[in-house]
């Protein structure tokens, strides 16, 4: 869970994305195939994308108000959602 401007925001409970969410970063400017190498731009729409999915009151202002240490809190808990879904994927 992580707060922001008084807001709570539980990532975990919309990950992993989805192909719709793909689609929609896709139209929004981030391509699968710049997930690797993302511009500032790119991190801050995907990470608007996800926390705005989980709490609608996240704004862009909201996202772009983040500090380090919080978007280092964000991608830990993407990074572990991510995660927890493919350890349930068979092989």
């Amino acid at each position: 869970m992580i707060e922001v401007n008084g807001k709570q925001v539980d990532v975990r409970k919309v990950l992993p994305l989805t192909l719709g969410d793909y689609e929609d970063l896709e139209d929004g400017g981030v391509p699968q195939s710049a997930m690797a190498n993302m511009s500032v731009k790119q991190v801050r729409i995907m990470v608007e994308h996800i926390m705005h999915k989980a709490n609608a009151a996240i704004t862009t202002e909201d996202v772009r108000g983040l500090t380090l240490s919080q978007m280092a809190e964000v991608q830990r808990e993407i990074t572990a959602g991510n995660a927890q879904d493919n350890a349930e994927v068979p092989t």
